[in-house]
């Protein structure tokens, strides 16, 4: 089989699932995607499939790098003693987000992180900021978000009040990994 669109089907699967089941937004988790997978595939163990998002956390591992001008805007905000939370439309737990920015030489401990598919609630939709702004009992006059996506992290954003910055940087990396 091939397993990219074996991947990418069962996270249309699951998401569709989601909403269908529960209404609202398709935010999913990692593991909702692959209990799709053993549905269609049920020759696979769980024991197989937990390899296999294992597998898949450590690509992400591998690929993920400490971008230089994204790292010198969170040392600063960190230096200058602002709040700093991370919010990422993504379908791993925070945890395992967490993981991954350590691995990157970023020092998270005492940072929240959220994601999408743990809240159920997306910045695509603004759900998630308005989460994180009562959770975080955060000031939307003193918030700055920054990042990547024009849609979800910068309109939606302003449409709540809040100040951002395009982390337009990392164009030039998407770009790579698109090809």
């Amino acid at each position: 089989d091939n397993f990219p669109e074996i991947r990418v089907q069962a996270e249309v699967s699951a998401r569709e699932n989601r909403v269908r089941r529960f209404g609202g937004e398709p935010e999913i988790l990692i593991s909702e995607i692959y209990d799709e997978i053993l549905k269609k595939h049920p020759q696979l163990s769980p024991a197989t499939v937990k390899k296999i998002i294992d597998l898949e956390i450590q690509m992400e591992k591998i690929v993920l790098y400490k971008n230089a001008r994204g790292s010198c805007l969170f040392e600063k905000a960190i230096s200058d003693g602002c709040k700093v939370i991370l919010i990422s439309d993504m379908y791993l737990p925070s945890a395992i987000l967490k993981e991954l920015l350590t691995s990157c030489g970023y020092d998270i401990s005492n940072i929240p992180v959220y994601s999408s598919g743990e809240e159920r609630y997306s910045k695509n939709s603004g759900k998630l900021f308005s989460i994180v702004k009562k959770n975080e009992n955060v000031d939307i006059a003193s918030w700055m978000h920054v990042g990547d996506n024009v849609h979800a992290d910068i309109l939606n954003a302003k449409k709540l009040g809040i100040n951002t910055l395009h982390a337009d940087w990392s164009e030039y990396n998407h770009g790579i990994s698109n090809h």
